[in-house]
């Protein structure tokens, strides 16, 4: 069993995550080392884990793995960001369901 593996991550995915989120610093300018770095640990990291459920849900051939991690590890930080930024959206909603909007 790899290191990935016990912790719950696929080899595959962890691979193709980080090698997208180093091309995505291509299109990101003026970052510093320190940025760099957590966009590609972020990226890496939704890839990683929201591969499998990607395909899962998507019902897609297992096979897509390596390029749905490509893609989750290219576009991580801005998923990351736009999910960060819907939280208050979605806490408000469930508060309005669930306390009836008080």
């Amino acid at each position: 069993m790899t290191f990935f593996e016990a912790i719950g991550l696929k080899p595959l995915t962890v691979i193709g995550g980080f090698v997208g989120a180093v091309v995505s610093l291509k299109f990101i300018k003026s970052l510093s080392i320190w940025q760099s770095v957590t966009t590609v640990a972020t990226g890496t990291l939704v890839a990683a884990y929201c591969t499998p459920i990607t395909v899962e849900l998507l019902n897609l051939s297992p096979r897509l793995e390596g390029a749905i991690a490509f893609l989750g590890g290219l576009f991580g930080m801005s998923i990351a960001g736009a999910a960060i930024e819907a939280i208050p959206d979605w806490l408000a909603a469930a508060k309005a369901k669930f306390l009836g909007g008080q």
